[in-house]
């Protein structure tokens, strides 16, 4: 018996080691780092009802497994022991081959394997938003330049199931028809970024290393000069290394399983060691951040002065260009990808967007509109715009359609001949219930005038983070549309274009606005 009790002393005085040892760990050693990119349970209120008590209880247990004290412990060190297996404890990570690790969007790396398509109107969109920031910005260039995402340029480290990186892709895709349409340029530095080698990314961070910024930055050097802005690129011999990354963003992948302190990191930045040590920042706002606007001052004299909107990639990107501008002004891409203000400030001699190939997409609508001149060389590419068609039995369920919350930034008809002589008519704006869920993809575009009424389909699925700031509900944020359609030739006269768009509870309506024409087409 007393070797009975001596056992349960033994586990009892265990179990309460390890209680405390739970409690006391954090406080004496630093826990690993820990990026779980989402925000932890909350405490739950106090239930007032009975029938509130589940939902507490459950409330309760998830709030006590996120603030466990030995959980920012246990989850690095049990993702470091599952990471060899190739098992991600993130869910916002894929574990590749050798050690490589991939962000996950939620598309299980669909940039590469191609499940993102755009639809034909969302291409034509983003084309003619290529075309308005080009044609506006007349004599002065203006370049995409999309960093390809690591596993399009390294597959062999992607996991298996990936295969090879659709041919036809959104950013490959969207290059051929810029340059087809000449609607603009768009640069992809696939090759340029992969000749630089294994060194062009980090196996454990989404970005690229100043290495493969080093691709990027010939590529878009090369298409400047060709367009009369700056000498062309320097030699890489003309960097040096440098350990972390500016902005020291490292190793974000290993921060998500929380495994940083247990892997060799990799990230090396390239700097012009001439130039890095007098450039001036001068920020713009509150924001002193690398995402606020700002103008860096290079001590570069008579060189050109470059504008960019960017993201994240830009870190390693912006070091490699001081040599070659007396002046960068900068702008972060979630503050608008098209900034007229700043090139109306600063009068650069060349424009760039910076925008990762996950993003390129939607970077580049709303904009100023593109001539009928660019949109007929796009419908010639693509085929006409959808047509319009009589909108017959559906006004019955139309007609009755509550007001929704809307606004139509832009409602516009302009002659074409692609197709026959016609009308194309253009409408750009947002449109939602402001219900508590994202709100349904389809729409419908309406337009009535002397001897018709025509409807055609509108897809609503463009960001618009500025309806959701203004309402504060971040599930309306996708409630915009840019759509192109064409009618036959039209009677001359007063024309409604009216907007609806599909909810759980049935169709509500955007009144729009009128439109006059005083001809027909040609």
């Amino acid at each position: 018996m007393d070797g009975l009790d001596a056992h349960w002393r033994r586990l009892i005085g265990v179990v309460a080691f390890l209680m405390a040892a739970a409690f006391i760990l954090p406080v004496l050693v630093r826990a690993p780092n820990l990026q779980e990119n989402r925000e932890l349970s909350p405490p739950p209120p106090w239930p007032r009802h009975l029938s509130e008590a589940p939902a507490f209880r459950d409330g309760v247990e998830a709030a006590v497994a996120d603030r466990f004290p030995a959980r920012r412990f246990l989850i690095p060190f049990l993702n470091a022991a599952r990471l060899p297996l190739g098992v991600s404890g993130s869910g916002r990570v894929i574990v590749g081959r050798d050690g490589w690790l991939f962000y996950d969007n939620g598309s299980h790396l669909g940039a590469a394997r191609g499940s993102e398509a755009l639809s034909p109107a969302q291409t034509r969109a983003w084309l003619q938003g290529l075309a308005g920031r080009t044609e506006a910005l007349g004599a002065v260039p203006y370049l995409v330049l999309t960093p390809p995402v690591k596993e399009t340029v390294f597959p062999r480290f992607a996991p298996g199931w990936m295969g090879p990186p659709a041919p036809d892709r959104p950013a490959p895709r969207l290059a051929r028809l810029a340059q087809e349409t000449v609607a603009g340029t768009v640069l992809y530095p696939l090759d340029a970024v992969a000749a630089q080698g294994p060194r062009a990314y980090s196996r454990h961070d989404t970005h690229w290393t100043g290495y493969g910024a080093y691709g990027g930055y010939e590529t878009l050097m090369r298409a400047l000069q060709s367009r009369g802005v700056g000498q062309g690129p320097r030699p890489r011999s003309a960097f040096v290394e440098a350990p972390i990354a500016y902005g020291a963003q490292q190793a974000d992948l290993a921060n998500m399983e929380g495994v940083k302190g247990f892997v060799r990191l990799d990230n090396p930045q390239l700097i012009d060691p001439r130039v890095q040590g007098r450039v001036a920042i001068t920020y713009l706002g509150a924001d002193h951040s690398w995402m606020g606007p700002r103008v860096i001052e290079t001590g570069e004299v008579g060189k050109p002065t470059l504008m960019l909107t960017v993201d994240s990639f830009s870190n390693a990107l912006l070091p490699l260009l001081y040599g070659d501008f007396s002046r960068l002004i900068v702008a972060h891409n979630q503050d608008g990808p098209w900034r007229p203000d700043l090139i109306a400030a600063y009068h650069p001699d060349a424009v760039v967007l910076e925008v990762l190939e996950t993003g390129l997409a939607s970077s580049l609508v709303p904009g100023p509109p593109a001539s009928p001149q660019a949109r007929d060389r796009i419908d010639q590419v693509l085929g006409p715009a959808p047509a319009l068609r009589p909108v017959g039995a559906e006004a019955a369920a139309l007609d009755p359609a509550p007001p929704a919350s809307c606004g139509l930034d832009v409602a516009e008809l302009t002659p074409t001949s692609v197709g026959g002589p016609g009308w194309r008519l253009r409408a750009a704006g947002w449109i939602s219930d402001l219900g508590p869920g994202p709100g349904l993809v389809a729409g419908r575009i309406r337009l009535t005038g002397p001897g018709g009424d025509w409807v055609g389909d509108l897809a609503v699925t463009q960001d618009r983070p500025d309806v959701a700031a203004f309402f504060h509900k971040p599930q309306v944020a996708v409630s915009g549309y840019e759509q192109t359609v064409s009618t036959g030739p039209l009677a001359a006269g007063a024309y409604a274009v009216r907007l609806y768009r599909r909810t759980p509870g049935g169709w509500v309506s955007c009144k729009g606005r009128d439109l006059t024409l005083g001809g027909r087409a040609p």
